[in-house]
Formats: C-alpha cells, sequence, structure tokens
C-alpha cells in the first residue's frame, strides 16, 4: 500500500509532500477480517523525526486493524509519481507499484466483479490494471512480484 500526504497535519505535524509504503504479510488471506497480520512501513527519507512519529501514530489510528503489528519503521527515498491517471511509487529497496486505469472505467461498471475491499479507506475508489508491483525487502515475507492483471486499487484518501 502507498500513501501520498497532498496536505494536513497530525498532533500539529505538517504532513504535505510526505509518502509512506506499506508492506503487509500474513498466512492467511487479506481479505479476511480476522487474519494476523505483519507490517512494514518506509516513511519518505524527507520526512523530520517528528513527521515520521506522526505519520506512524495516523496510520497506527487509521488503519491499525488493517496493518496488524507494525514490525518495523524504516526511511528510505519514496518515488511517488501520479501523471493523468497513472500511478507509480517505489520505495528504494523495498517495493515498487506502477498502476493504470482501466479503459473507460470498467471495473466500475460491473462492481460485483470486485471481490475484495481496499485495505485502507479510499474515496472514490477504482480498480486499476498493474502493471508491475513487486516487493523485494523479503523482511516481512518472502519478495514476490506480479504483473500484468486488474488487482490493484486507487484513489484518494482523507482521515
Amino acid at each position: 500500500m502507498a500513501w501520498r500526504f497532498a496536505s494536513g497535519t497530525c498532533n500539529g505535524v505538517d504532513l504535505s509532500g510526505l509518502s509512506v509504503v506499506a508492506a503487509i504479510s500474513s498466512d492467511q488471506n487479506l481479505a479476511q477480517e480476522q487474519a494476523a497480520r505483519k507490517t512494514e512501513l518506509v516513511i519518505d527519507a524527507r520526512a523530520s523525526e517528528a513527521q515520521a512519529t506522526a505519520l506512524t501514530s495516523l496510520l497506527r489510528e487509521k488503519c491499525g486493524a488493517k496493518l496488524g503489528e507494525i514490525t518495523s519503521v524504516r526511511r528510505a527515498n519514496i518515488s511517488f509519481d501520479h501523471a493523468d491517471r497513472d500511478y507509480v511509487v517505489t520505495a528504494d529497496k523495498f517495493a515498487s507499484l506502477s498502476v493504470q486505469p482501466m479503459p473507460n472505467g470498467e471495473c466500475c461498471k460491473q462492481p460485483h466483479l470486485v471481490w475484495y475491499k481496499p485495505l485502507a479507506p479510499v474515496d472514490s475508489r477504482k480498480v486499476g490494471y498493474t502493471v508491475r508491483a513487486a516487493y523485494t525487502a523479503g523482511t516481512v515475507g518472502d519478495p514476490w512480484s506480479r504483473e500484468g492483471e486488474n488487482s490493484a486499487f486507487y484513489g484518494s484518501f482523507s482521515f
């Protein structure tokens, strides 16, 4: 999962322009509400210590049940590009994601074909075409890579 904070504060700390990437692992399907989960967070290397603490606190508060146990929080350079409707996110030595919208919003014409819900609140959620998604760190699960499937959710959020 990836978040880009366009604006906002948490406990008086400005989060504007910062990004966070999360890798979530479980021995069960993540769609199961009671699945035990482990998460590693990667906080934008540009964040101050106060901003990193605020981001971690905010995600624990708003997404804690979905994230499960946060086993580690690390820093890395995060590139989060949103051009037109495409998303490309990279967290150095951790994970990468490239998502494009489905033509004509096809996923939303047949919503009964969307089998899962996003793990975090997403406004006006869309299902996207995953050009490529990869988790390379291997700290909360085995490294993996997937590509060429309609498997990503994207949209905006507000906490």
